[in-house]
């Protein structure tokens, strides 16, 4: 009995703690482009905040902050009943261990529900993703649902530790899913800066044709400065193409986790260096548009 109360831990719990604080503090923003006549292509913050997604994530907070001190109070218990061996702090040791484990799935349920609703209050990740992810955390969350009420049936310490064995062994399972879902933020992101991007870039091509079609003295270049400008927007289309083959490889690479070939945080940390990849491409094509709006405003010697 006594070596049975030893093995019940906290592992993947803290495990929990150290991943979920370190991707809520890994929000990760692209600029986004403003382009009009007047004035440059100027990168701005593109963050995506709700009340919602604020609350379920103070709740997260306060699950683990809960759980941090049930988990004391069966250290303490657990203590005890090592020391004395009586029926009274065998009993303490069980309804403590009871309530340290309710806490701990507490801690996943509102973890993924702080995640999920991340996820559904991120910048460019389609409605049908959203979807079909979210359906994958109402799954796991009715698990560990059930799971947390299924823990005051438990008779004796052996089936604490069983249960605490089922709740691990599913923990490790979603490990990809949570992945999944914090590369399909990150990909978000990137599709909506590449989307603005293009919308940018259509506008600035159009107003080239346009300025070739005035005739006011102002807007009349010579056939050199169009040259230029046309070397320039090819250019332009070679970083924004690139940048698309590097987004379909990070899509590649986040496909992965779903179907269990991610190898977890490294595959994560892939999938954002591609995605960085594809980030400075496009900020290279905006620097580029920069360029020619500077060499448009400017006047021929």
């Amino acid at each position: 009995m006594i070596s049975a109360g030893k093995k019940v831990r906290r592992t993947f719990a803290k495990h929990l703690l150290f991943v979920g604080l370190i991707i809520f503090g890994f929000l990760a923003t692209f600029p986004e482009q403003v382009f009009s006549q007047e004035t440059e292509v100027t990168p701005q913050p593109a963050t995506v905040t709700t009340l919602r997604s604020d609350k379920a994530y103070k709740l997260y907070i306060e699950a683990v902050a809960n759980y941090e001190s049930a988990h004391e109070i069966y250290l303490q218990r657990k203590s005890q009943y090592l020391r004395f061996g009586t029926l009274k702090s065998r009993q303490d040791a069980q309804e403590a261990t009871e309530a340290m484990m309710q806490a701990r799935d507490t801690v996943v349920i509102s973890y993924f529900n702080a995640l999920e609703e991340h996820l559904t209050n991120s910048t460019g990740v389609p409605e049908a993703r959203i979807e079909s992810l979210g359906l994958a955390f109402d799954a796991e969350t009715q698990w560990f649902e059930e799971h947390k009420a299924s823990i005051t049936s438990a008779t004796s310490l052996e089936d604490l530790v069983n249960k605490t064995k089922e709740a691990e062994s599913r923990w490790k399972s979603d490990e990809g899913l949570m992945y999944e879902v914090l590369s399909t933020i990150s990909y978000g992101k990137i599709l909506d800066f590449s989307s603005r991007t293009n919308e940018t870039f259509s506008a600035l091509r159009q107003k080239i044709a346009d300025i070739k079609q005035d005739e006011r003295e102002e807007y009349v270049f010579s056939e050199k400065k169009f040259d230029i400008l046309g070397r320039w927007v090819s250019e332009i289309e070679q970083r924004i193409t690139q940048s698309k083959d590097v987004q379909l490889e990070a899509e590649n690479k986040i496909s992965e986790f779903a179907t269990k070939k991610g190898r977890g945080l490294n595959s994560y940390n892939e999938v954002i260096a591609t995605l960085g990849q594809a980030q400075t491409l496009l900020k290279e094509a905006s620097t580029f548009m920069n360029e020619i709006v500077r060499e448009v405003k400017t006047k021929e010697q």
